[in-house]
C-alpha cells in the first residue's frame, strides 16, 4: 500500500490548527492594569494675547500667563486678561501678587501706567531678568550686571560687566546670581564668588538658570552641559551628559517632588527614574522653552515663542 505524505500532511495542519484555536478558548484572560501615557495638547489662548509666552506662574490654582503683550488668567479653564504694553522680554511675581514685566530698557508694573526707565548710567544695558525682594525692591538682571531699584537706581559693582541670567533667594534669605562670569552668593550683605568657594572648573564659570527649592533649602542650577544643586545639608550633586542629561544649557529649571523639568533653546526635558526628551511638532509648537510650570503631578504647561504646550500623563488601559 502506499501512503500520500503531502495529503496527510495538509489533513494534519487544519487538525491542529483546530486544536490550537480549542486550546486557547479554555485560557483565561491576560490581567493588565492601567498606566500613564502622555499626550500633548497645544493650549489655546485668548484672542488679544499674542503667541509668545515669556513667563508661567501659578498662585492658589490661578494660572498666570505672560506674553510679550500683557498678562493673562487662566481661571477653571477661562480665560481673563486684557493686553498691555508690548515688547516684553522677562516678568517676575511680586510680593502682593502683582505681576512686574520688563523690556529692554523698561520695568513697569502690569496695570499701573508708571513707567520705570534704565537710569542714565545704565542707558545701553539690556534687561535679562527680574525679581521682586520684598515690597519696594526690585533686583534687574541686565547684560552689564545687577541694578537694584527702590525708588533710585543703584549698580551693584561686584557684579559690573557680568550677564546676570537668573536671580533667586533661597530659605535664608540669601540672593543668587546665575551669571556667564561666575555663580554669586550675596551672604549676609556680603557678595560671594561661588566659584572660588565650591564649584567645579568643568562648569567655566557660565550659569544660565536658578531654582531655590524653599522647603529644601536647596538651590539648583545649570551650567553649559550640566545640571547641579547646593544644598544645606551638604548633599550636593551635578548631573552631566556623561549621566544622561540629552541637551545644554539648560535655561529654566522646575521641580516637583517627583520630577525635574528642564528647558533649552531644543526642546524640554524630564528627569524622574529615567531621562525624557521632548523634541519637535510632536510634543512642541516651538523647541525653543521660554518657561515651564508644573501645574499638577500629571500636568505640565511648557511656554515657546509660539504657544503654550501642555504634556499630560493620563491613565489609561492596554485596551484603551
Amino acid at each position: 500500500m502506499r501512503f500520500n505524505r503531502s495529503g496527510i500532511i495538509f489533513l494534519f495542519i487544519p487538525l491542529l490548527i483546530s486544536a490550537i484555536i480549542s486550546k486557547a478558548q479554555v485560557i483565561p484572560g491576560i490581567k493588565c492594569g492601567s498606566y500613564f501615557q502622555e499626550i500633548k495638547t497645544g493650549i489655546r489662548l485668548p484672542e488679544p494675547a499674542e503667541p509668545n509666552v515669556i513667563k508661567l506662574f501659578e498662585s492658589q490654582k490661578v494660572l498666570t500667563v505672560v506674553t510679550t503683550n500683557g498678562v493673562f488668567k487662566y481661571i477653571n479653564g477661562k480665560w481673563s486678561g486684557e493686553p498691555f504694553g508690548s515688547g516684553w522680554r522677562s516678568a517676575a511675581p511680586g510680593s502682593k501678587g502683582e505681576i512686574w514685566l520688563a523690556s529692554v530698557n523698561i520695568v513697569q508694573k502690569a496695570g499701573d501706567p508708571t513707567r520705570i526707565e534704565l537710569p542714565g548710567f545704565a542707558k545701553s544695558d539690556t534687561i535679562l531678568s527680574l525679581f521682586c525682594e520684598d515690597d519696594n525692591t526690585l533686583q534687574v538682571g541686565t547684560n552689564n550686571g545687577l541694578l537694584t531699584f527702590d525708588g533710585t537706581w543703584t549698580k551693584v559693582p561686584f557684579t559690573a560687566g557680568k550677564r546676570v541670567n537668573s536671580i533667586v533667594r533661597d530659605l535664608k534669605g540669601d540672593l543668587w546670581l546665575a551669571t556667564t562670569n561666575g555663580l554669586l552668593l550675596r551672604m549676609e550683605g556680603q557678595w560671594i564668588d561661588m566659584d572660588r568657594r565650591l564649584m567645579a572648573k568643568g562648569l567655566k564659570r557660565q550659569y544660565f538658570a536658578l531654582e531655590s527649592k524653599i522647603v529644601k533649602n536647596e538651590v539648583m542650577f545649570s551650567g553649559l552641559f550640566a545640571v547641579g544643586c547646593i544644598a544645606a545639608d551638604g548633599n550636593n550633586w551635578l548631573l552631566r551628559g556623561a549621566d544622561g542629561l540629552p541637551y545644554g544649557p539648560v535655561t529654566s529649571i522646575h521641580t516637583t517632588e517627583k520630577s525635574m523639568w528642564f528647558g533649552t533653546d531644543r526642546g524640554a526635558i524630564k528627569k524622574d527614574k529615567s531621562w525624557h526628551y521632548y523634541n519637535g511638532k510632536r510634543w512642541l509648537p516651538n523647541n525653543k522653552v521660554n518657561d515651564i510650570l508644573p501645574v499638577d503631578d500629571h500636568t505640565t504647561w511648557i511656554a515657546t515663542p509660539e504657544g503654550i504646550s501642555q504634556i499630560q500623563e493620563v491613565s489609561m488601559t492596554l485596551d484603551q
